[in-house]
């Protein structure tokens, strides 16, 4: 597993700050560039048809649908083997890690046939809770809305996740512990092993401790497990296949979700389908099918940060990078990314995205040795 496969592994908590959030796989815009069709491959590289595709998932329980967040080509992907599905005679329920759990009643309008398409986007608070353009995902729900297909969450509120980064378990309110599943599925021991070189270099770079390798684990984990915990829930509610849309992170190596679901629900049968930018990448260990979408250009700031009390702090600089280029260094203080205030990675997300998606320089202020200074991204 290389390092690009860690940064993506890394999702939103991602040390490496990338204007793209969570995606390793590149950024293509419908109506900004032209968006590369997906095909399908096998895990040895040889082309297959959705239809074959679809044959070959009938004795599947859950199928993930691994994306790059911010890859059209990649949504693509996900609703050309959702329709195959559907053709082949098949009528899942597919489940979103981009809607978090207490959003659900906001699904059950839309499964009971109340909610067009257009009607999503506000409704699930969308560009505040997760980010990434809705358009880059409407392929998907159009499809959903076509053949009438029900739609589940499966994510845990930010708020929950974010209590768990930074203050542990038990600092989890009341109200939210509903959301956490029990028991939290650990990592496994081949995930461990290889992300454990990566955890070093990361600790080197940013001054992480034990404390902080363990609770990247244990966000991860309890991630993971909670989107398989509601996955298994809508299975055994609707006895219908169950079809994972989630950052490709959670499903590579089947180490994520998957080995969750095995626990859980350990007689299914899980396939996984993954984004490809080459057929070189392609691996039976990865996945089992592929859609091959090439990337497109890296978004990457380059930024290694560390929040804490309400402060992002540039704890390194990778060399060439956008950031190094705007002339970040180690102790710089972000204050503002355009017009937003900065006090939290998300922050910085939401202001350097849009500018990354529209190729516009971004200005962000820092506080360095008392005093500010203007420094200027350019995508």
């Amino acid at each position: 597993m290389d390092i690009k496969a860690f940064l993506l592994l890394m999702g939103c908590a991602a040390v490496i700050l990338t204007a793209a959030g969570c995606a390793r796989h590149g950024t293509m815009v419908p109506g900004r560039v032209p968006v590369k069709q997906p095909v399908l491959h096998t895990a040895q590289g040889e082309v297959v048809s959705s239809e074959d595709l679809a044959d070959s998932l009938v004795a599947a329980d859950y199928i993930l649908l691994g994306e790059g967040h911010t890859n059209a080509c990649d949504h693509l992907g996900q609703a050309m083997v959702i329709r195959a599905l559907v053709e082949n005679g098949h009528r899942p329920v597919v489940g979103l890690e981009m809607v978090a759990l207490d959003m659900q009643p906001v699904l059950d309008t839309w499964n009971r046939g109340g909610m067009a398409v257009d009607d999503l986007e506000s409704r699930l608070e969308w560009k505040l809770r997760w980010g990434h353009p809705f358009e880059l995902y409407r392929p998907i729900f159009k499809v959903c809305r076509e053949y009438d297909l029900s739609l589940a969450a499966l994510n845990m509120p930010r708020r929950v996740v974010d209590t768990v980064r930074e203050q542990g378990l038990e600092a989890v309110s009341e109200s939210d512990r509903a959301y956490i599943p029990d028991p939290i599925i650990p990592a496994t021991r081949e995930q461990r092993q290889a992300l454990e070189p990566m955890l070093v270099m990361h600790a080197q770079m940013s001054g992480a401790n034990q404390a902080n390798k363990e609770s990247f684990f244990l966000v991860q984990s309890l991630w993971d497990t909670a989107m398989a915990e509601a996955a298994v829930g809508c299975r055994q509610t609707t006895g219908r296949k169950v079809v994972i849309l989630a950052g490709a992170g959670h499903v590579e190596n089947r180490w994520g979700i998957a080995a969750r679901l095995k626990v859980l629900d350990p007689e299914a049968e899980v396939v996984s389908v993954m984004p490809a930018r080459a057929k070189k990448d392609m691996t039976s260990e990865e996945a089992d099918y592929y859609y091959l979408c090439p990337a497109g250009k890296s978004r990457k700031l380059g930024l290694v940060l560390d929040a804490k009390d309400s402060r992002l702090v540039v704890k390194g600089v990778v060399p060439g990078s956008r950031a190094e280029k705007a002339g970040f260094k180690p102790g710089d203080v972000l204050i503002r990314a355009g017009d937003r205030q900065v006090t939290n990675g998300l922050d910085l997300h939401k202001a350097a995205l849009p500018a990354a998606l529209e190729n516009r320089d971004l200005l962000i202020q820092v506080l360095r040795q008392g005093e500010t200074r203007d420094l200027v991204v350019h995508f």
